[in-house]
Order: structure tokens, then sequence, then C-alpha cells
């Protein structure tokens, strides 16, 4: 990238980091970009940034990488992550923290909101592999509020694996009774963490299962979760969320 072209940069990743109320640390982590590379870059650290970096920040941030390098004054999404030519995801259910169903529900994938507008599949994932759920209440109303829509790749299609700081949802049981929300997921060596993702106090909730294999890398800045581990007859990893959007607009990129 030209270095005169760096100050736009700078510029434009600091406004969107402001919009979207998103921090630094925050943007690295979802861009899966070098530690420092954003801070560097904002306190003019940097005198050229890689095409690479820049698609990544511009995934981060929720924006197309033209707009961030100044060559068009809109904000929009990438245009190949939904492909409108396909049918839409459907919406299968709820995700709420504390709300309790038929366990049975949902376990064919049915429709739950037909005369919702949904998005396409995201191309990065199986079609077949994604479905979309109704957020309710505010327990991740810092990654998207109450009445949103998660797109989630079911955990039998994600293709990645699962760390620290991935929002996951988690099924857990009481008898013939499902609970299906959406957790933050942190931990070590001894235990996985799974915490709320909200500004509310009262929505503010954390449980934790132990870790049951040796072979389990112990949850670090860089480390991983075995979908195993993760599993019990309470609770089981359902699916990984990778967006949120409110009518056809995305509001977060995972």
């Amino acid at each position: 990238m030209p270095q005169h072209d760096i100050s736009v940069l700078k510029q434009r990743v600091q406004a969107r980091l402001d919009d979207l109320g998103m921090t630094v640390a925050e943007a690295t982590r979802r861009g899966k970009l070098p530690k420092d590379f954003i801070y560097d870059l904002l306190n003019d650290r940097k005198k050229s940034v890689r095409s690479d970096n820049i698609y990544k920040l511009a995934l981060a941030l929720d924006c197309d990488h033209g707009y961030l390098e100044g060559q068009q004054n809109y904000i929009s999404i990438v245009d190949n992550i939904v492909d409108f030519d396909r049918p839409p995801v459907y919406i299968i259910g709820e995700a709420a923290v504390g709300v309790y169903v038929d366990k049975s529900s949902g376990s064919k994938y049915q429709r739950f909101a037909p005369d919702m507008p949904t998005l396409p599949p995201d191309t990065r994932f199986p079609a077949e592999g994604q479905v979309d759920l109704f957020i309710r209440g505010n327990s991740i109303n810092r990654f998207a509020p109450s009445g949103y829509i998660l797109r989630c790749v079911l955990i039998d299609h994600w293709p990645e694996l699962i760390r620290p700081g991935d929002l996951i949802v988690v099924d857990r049981f009481k008898g013939d009774l499902r609970e299906r929300a959406a957790w933050r997921i942190f931990g070590n060596e001894k235990y996985i963490e799974y915490r709320t993702d909200s500004d509310i106090r009262s929505e503010t909730q954390a449980w934790r299962t132990p870790v049951k294999s040796e072979k389990v890398t112990p949850l670090g800045e860089d480390a991983i979760a075995s979908v195993e581990d993760m599993s019990t007859d309470e609770h089981k990893p359902f699916a990984v969320v990778i967006f949120a959007y409110a009518e056809p607009r995305i509001r977060r990129m995972f």
C-alpha cells in the first residue's frame, strides 16, 4: 500500500472501531491479525500494510477493503461473504439463556420463522451446515442485541479449531428440556468456562466444566478446545457463531 494512503487507512480503521464500539483487542482477534498490528497502525509506527492484512482488517471491521484503502466512500460488507443467488438459510429457533424447551424441538432444523427475511449462505462454509437463530434477551448484547439473528455453522460442519473468545451455541439439558444459548468460551488446563457477553450486570453469568482429557490443549491466548471435551450428558456444543444481523444487514462479523 503506498505510503500516502496510510493516513486514510488509519483514519478509517479508527472510525470503524468507534462506530462499532469495538476495542482494538477484539478487532485484532476477529481479524486474526498480529498482536500489535492495529496499535502500531494507529500510532504511526507502520509505513506500509500488505494487502492480505487489509482484507483481514476489513473482515474484522465489517466493511469492504476498498473503503479502508480510500478507493470508495461507502461502507459495505465484502461482496463474496454471502451468495445472493442461493436460497436463504432457515431460522430454526431461538438462542436464549435460561429458556428451556422440549429438547426434541428443532431437532430436524425446521423453519422457525418462514416469513422472516434472512441472508443467503456464507460462502466460506458449507451451505447445508448453516442455520440462523433469533437472539432472545441481552446475554450477548455487546456482540448483538435481542431481536437480531445469529448466523451459525453447525459444529459437525465447522472446519476450524475452537479457540478462547469464540462465541459458541451450547445446548444444556435438564431431563427432557433443553436450553440453547450463545456463550464466550475461555478456560485453562483444569476447566473450560462459558460466559455471557453482556454489559448488563443482571445478565452476567458464567459456568464451567472440568477438562476431561489430558490430550486437550490448555486454553490460553492461542490454545484450542476439543469438541469432545466440551460435551457431556448435561451439555454439548451445537454451533459456532460467525456473525449477527438485523433485517438483511450484517451487524457484526465473527
